[in-house]
């Protein structure tokens, strides 16, 4: 069993469940009360972002590591939004749920580097499908 440590969890407006650790050790993110809900995970090991749509489209993550981009719970066909990724170190990446669809299927691959940001747009055609576009090393 790895172990998976977290350094402060930021969530500007939201309630304090917005974020939380749940038994299988996935984190979930949750925005009830805010528009933009803020997290910060660090370690090396693998952990899921988990994303529900029913309460916001917009989202944003910092971390070093790998990470897996969870297919999200209550999708709605024509929800769109977006999730902006701060690298917070060199070595990070994401990996994506089935839900997640790419041109061509070629994934897309976040900018690594300390403070390097990515963002991902996203617009749901089904509950089971969501095209992604995604904007590297903006600055």
């Amino acid at each position: 069993m790895s172990t998976l440590a977290v350094e402060g969890l930021r969530y500007p407006g939201a309630t304090s469940n917005a974020i939380t650790l749940q038994t299988d050790g996935r984190i979930a993110i949750n925005a009830a009360a805010s528009n933009l809900v803020a997290a910060t995970f660090s370690g090396t090991n693998n952990v899921n972002i988990d994303l529900d749509f029913s309460l916001t489209n917009s989202f944003t993550v910092s971390f070093t590591g790998s990470k897996t981009l969870a297919n999200p719970t209550n999708v709605a066909a024509g929800q769109s939004g977006m999730l902006i990724v701060t690298s917070t170190g060199t070595q990070t990446s994401i990996s994506y749920g089935s839900y997640w669809l790419f041109e061509d299927g070629s994934p897309f691959a976040v900018t690594q580097g300390t403070n390097a940001k990515s963002i991902l747009f996203f617009t749901a055609i089904s509950s089971t499908e969501i095209v992604v576009s995604g904007l590297s090393n903006v600055s």
